[in-house]
């Protein structure tokens, strides 16, 4: 008698799942189509760039098992900066960790972005090893000399790298990365990754380009639109507790919450939904338009929301905070439910903010 193949079982089951996911991304992308034709203006067509971000999940199956919340809202961002994912031009990448999607500027991603500041006519980084000339002048006048061997031993060690754009009016701008500084950058990568594990140079340059481009060039106007457009978190419905497991729900869990709550608004008579999914009606307090949160649920939130983007605010940071935002004498005690809820989103901008400007990227190129 023939034994059942559990394993092909197994991997069928997974695959129907990954074409479930896709399906409905498909369908969320439709359903998004005019805040990615808004974002991406005239760079590229909203079914060019849901091709690609498609082709990316189909491409990778670890992306496809990735919360939905998270690849939308890292493909607005791609799109937003007018970059596309996950293509041979190196612009940008949609990276899977765990279940969360990640966005990362590549390396042409940076030098388009510097180009496209229109001050720049040329753009450019180089790697430092062991025996080559190299003198590095900075001050009112900043000035790099190195001379590059094409015999370099490949064993040769690997001592910096270093980028520099030329400005439209011939001024030469410099970054140069120390070795303890891109030590201690690869250090903070999630995982420290395959790509500084098999192409140190690649990702030392990039990080290189990535520093004197963001705290050189006025890029930082490209990055306004980052957060998910307005009407998409007109009114972010966050979770904290789980009514049923008392489960406290991750970070990830409130934009899932809020897309599903978009959904949910845009149901027809019958409870369709436009993404197939059967309506569900959260459980909600009508004194105010979030859930109740608690001050230890506070607490646990910004707890979570810490571990989440392994950044750090203190208590003495909550209550600086609340003082700039409510006013000298109040307090987290005093605030109500929705007020709550604003402090921690702010803090959550705050973290995305910071993320932009760690070097934690984990792609080569």
């Amino acid at each position: 008698m023939n034994q059942p193949n559990w394993s092909m079982t197994a991997q069928q089951t997974e695959q129907q799942q990954n074409n479930n996911s896709l399906v409905q991304l498909n369908n969320l992308f439709e359903l998004r189509k005019p805040e990615f034709a808004t974002a991406l203006k005239d760079i590229m067509t909203p079914d060019y760039f849901r091709r690609l971000v498609m082709t990316a999940m189909t491409s990778n199956p670890k992306l496809a098992r990735c919360s939905q919340a998270s690849i939308y809202e890292s493909a607005l961002t791609s799109a937003q900066l007018g970059l596309e994912p996950n293509t041979p031009l190196g612009e940008a990448y949609l990276i899977p960790y765990g279940n969360k999607c990640s966005f990362q500027i590549g390396r042409n991603g940076w030098i388009k972005l510097a180009y496209r500041t229109g001050l720049v006519k040329y753009v450019n980084a180089l790697p430092v090893y062991e025996g080559e000339e190299f003198v590095w002048q900075p001050g009112n006048d900043p000035e790099v000399i190195h001379k590059p061997d094409v015999n370099i031993d490949p064993k040769a060690e690997l001592i910096t790298a270093y980028a520099w754009v030329v400005l439209n009016d011939g001024t030469r701008v410099y970054e140069v990365l120390r070795k303890r500084d891109w030590q201690k950058i690869r250090a903070a990568t999630k995982g420290n990754g395959p790509g500084w594990k098999e192409y140190p140079e690649r990702m030392i340059c990039r990080s290189a380009l990535k520093r004197l481009i963001r705290t050189r060039l006025p890029v930082n106007e490209f990055f306004v639109q980052q957060e998910p457009v307005p009407t998409v978190e007109t009114k972010p419905e966050p979770v904290e507790i789980d009514e049923s497991t008392g489960e406290i729900l991750t970070p990830q869990a409130k934009f899932d919450a809020m897309l599903e709550a978009e959904l949910v608004s845009q149901a027809d008579d019958k409870g369709v939904r436009q993404d197939g999914a059967e309506q569900k009606t959260p459980a909600r307090d009508d004194a105010e338009s979030n859930i109740k949160l608690t001050a230890e649920q506070f607490w646990n939130e910004l707890k979570a929301l810490c571990e989440f983007w392994k950044q750090s605010f203190d208590k003495d940071q909550v209550k600086h905070l609340i003082k700039q935002q409510y006013g000298e004498n109040v307090t987290l005690s005093k605030l109500n439910t929705n007020s709550r809820h604003e402090v921690l989103n702010t803090i959550e901008r705050m973290f995305k903010e910071n993320q932009l400007l760690m070097e934690e990227d984990n792609v080569s190129y």
